[in-house]
């Protein structure tokens, strides 16, 4: 039982990983050059040592790369991105802790725009 608990115990540690409690709401589907609104489930905490940062970028693109990008402001709630001006399969997505890491996916968001 105790070896049990122990695995349980290592698993849930290693499946928590080093992803924050950040998670986001966002359309799935949108106009070119039109605004959305990405709203945040909890206020995001983004400091001068620690950014959090945001772009819409094709969905077949590495996570090394970025679209049209934004910072987000410190305990911001929701903020508002302009569409490509190109239709197609898009993911929206939000990087944590610039800059020590310049690109550090924590949530992404699937976004089709017509």
């Amino acid at each position: 039982m105790k070896k049990l608990l122990f695995i349980v115990g290592v698993f849930f540690m290693f499946s928590c990983g080093d992803k924050p409690d950040v998670m986001f709401t966002a359309p799935s589907s949108a106009e070119v050059n039109k605004e959305i609104i990405v709203k945040f489930t909890n206020p995001i905490s983004s400091t001068e040592k620690s950014k959090y940062w945001i772009t819409i970028i094709e969905k077949s693109k590495e996570d090394k790369d970025w679209g049209k990008w934004q910072y987000v402001k410190d305990n911001a709630e929701s903020i508002k991105l302009i569409c490509p001006s190109q239709a197609g399969e898009y993911e929206i997505r939000l990087h944590d802790m610039y800059p020590s890491k310049s690109f550090h996916v924590v949530e992404r968001a699937s976004l089709t725009l017509k």
